[in-house]
């Protein structure tokens, strides 16, 4: 929340905030039709599995990048990775 905040206020002190909130609204439209048409298509079910299943590889990603990176290893970039899928 504190950095959505932040965010907010930096982009409001550039002047773009009404272009970034006009994405964010145009990538929620889009995603609803999209999940719309594919749960008419697909199911329910199937959509449910397939979310829950790119969730959990996305947090082992996460873990796996935050444990090696915690290690010494230096393996962010999986952290990095894992929170783009989320």
């Amino acid at each position: 929340m504190l950095y959505s905040i932040s965010l907010r206020l930096s982009l409001k002190a550039l002047g773009c905030l009404e272009i970034w909130q006009t994405c964010v609204g145009i990538a929620n439209l889009s995603g609803s039709v999209v999940a719309m048409i594919l749960m008419d298509k697909v199911g329910r079910k199937v959509l449910l599995l397939g979310s829950f299943s790119g969730m959990a590889v996305a947090m082992g990603l996460q873990v796996t990048g935050a444990s090696s990176y915690a290690s010494g290893s230096g393996a962010l970039s999986l952290s990095v990775g894992g929170m783009l899928l989320l």
